[in-house]
């Protein structure tokens, strides 16, 4: 239930999940989450986000294929983009995707080591931190959801890929890249969020095929450790997108440079 919880909450807030579990790991001693374990806090963290923005999600699949019939019509690929802003919120996230899924896969191997060692996960934590405080000087919004460029899309989508490494925040890192580049605060939160359910999605596969069976599998803690890490999931998003749109995103640097200093000092 621990790990659940940990997971859960950091899913989403800008501080790491990934990080705070090899931390985690080794200043209290708990285990590694078995392979199915971690399948289902993925499953429960992908349920919460799906959950939280339903309607937006409902949004572009209706809007999407009200889009995909205009086209067949005749109508310009371009006019309808135009007039379909959902329908180009999903393509952004599509986008988006690309960046993320090539930096996974072709460095899975080297991420996956990083997940052994605890003082890059610490000094991360610090790398972090950086980004957080370097989004205090977003200038001025210029870009909604119905409006983000190209490559705004691709260039968010590479600072998710990146971190994929232990320590670094995805939400911290899309959201502050973002901002950086124009986007509004809250539309940058969204836009974060909806690009990590492909993302969570992918590296659910990716576990998936680790996967090789449920036998002895103790479900009254699985179910447990899914709840929690579904219910904190969800209470993290509620709690983040308001500090988002308030510019207050840099404020979770104060935690995270006590943590990295203290990780690097104390970790093998």
């Amino acid at each position: 239930m621990v790990l659940g919880v940990v997971q859960g909450l950091t899913e989403f807030l800008p501080v790491s999940s990934s990080g705070h579990l090899v931390l985690g790991g080794h200043l209290l001693g708990l285990a590694e989450p078995q392979v199915f374990f971690d399948i289902l806090v993925h499953v429960a963290t992908l349920v919460a986000t799906c959950l939280y923005y339903r309607r937006v999600l409902w949004n572009i699949l209706v809007e999407g294929m009200a889009g995909g019939r205009t086209l067949f019509s005749g109508v310009p690929f371009t006019s309808v983009l135009r007039d379909n802003s959902y329908l180009r919120l999903g393509l952004m996230v599509g986008l988006g995707s690309i960046p993320t899924a090539l930096i996974g896969f072709g460095f899975k191997d080297s991420f996956e080591r990083m997940f052994h060692a605890p003082r890059v996960a610490a000094g991360m934590l610090l790398v972090t931190a950086c980004i957080l405080l370097g989004s205090r000087f977003a200038g001025k919004s210029t870009q909604g959801l119905g409006t983000m460029a190209v490559g705004t899309a691709l260039l968010i989508g590479l600072a998710q890929g990146f971190a994929i490494i232990p320590g670094i925040s995805r939400s911290g890192t899309t959201i502050a890249c973002a901002l950086l580049l124009g986007v509004e605060r809250e539309h940058a939160a969204r836009y974060s969020f909806l690009l990590a359910i492909p993302a969570i999605f992918g590296a659910l596969l990716l576990k998936l095929g680790d996967f090789s069976g449920g036998g002895g599998v103790d479900w009254t803690s699985m179910g447990v450790g899914f709840l929690a890490a579904g219910a904190t999931g969800f209470v993290a998003l509620r709690l983040l997108v308001p500090l988002v749109s308030r510019g207050t995103l840099h404020y979770f640097a104060l935690y995270l440079i006590p943590a990295g200093i203290l990780g690097l000092v104390y970790l093998p």
